[in-house]
């Protein structure tokens, strides 16, 4: 593998053919080649995203698809023996897809992670990408259970399900 790509290796770079992909090459450091042109290695610069993760596109005989660079390099260079599904970058820099700064992780590390290192914010009330009223329409649900009006009526009101009306009157949701 040395010899096949000379100059293009950096000091300390470890290349590996792509799992299932035979004409597409990953590095230790995150870097991405294919054969280009005239069947001459070249390397590739990955697609970045509004997510801020970046991407490559392979295919071979059977397959099309495009795929993190982090999860490439995961796949062929970190040994998954507890079955983990996601790749978490310990820095927290998206864009740094080398390995020893990758690690396999489960959905709820990977938050975590994120979370202490301030990536992600809790956000509840109006900010919640869920939330589907605002913090006077609670007020007012509140308001008008207080007065006795029924949570069924109350939910056809505001658009809502009666469970939604539930959890706000029961301080399940919209803790104030």
């Amino acid at each position: 593998m040395n010899k096949i790509f000379g100059k293009l290796k950096l000091k300390g770079e470890v290349w590996k053919r792509v799992i299932g992909f035979p004409l597409y090459f990953i590095s230790n450091m995150g870097r991405f080649a294919s054969y280009g042109r005239y069947k001459k290695l070249e390397i590739r610069n990955p697609i970045a995203w509004k997510s801020g993760y970046r991407f490559v596109h392979l295919c071979n005989k059977t397959m099309d698809k495009q795929i993190k660079v982090s999860r490439l390099v995961a796949l062929n260079f970190i040994p998954n023996s507890y079955n983990k599904l996601e790749v978490n970058h310990k820095d927290g820099n998206k864009t740094n897809d080398c390995v020893l700064n990758l690690e396999w992780s489960t959905r709820s590390e990977n938050q975590l992670h994120a979370y202490k290192l301030g990536l992600q914010k809790n956000s509840c009330g109006e900010k919640s990408s869920s939330a589907k009223l605002t913090l006077l329409q609670v007020r007012e649900i509140r308001k008008l259970k207080k007065e006795g009006m029924m949570q069924k009526n109350i939910a056809s009101l505001f658009s809502v399900a009666r469970t939604t009306i539930n959890s706000i009157v029961n301080n399940y949701n919209w803790k104030m």
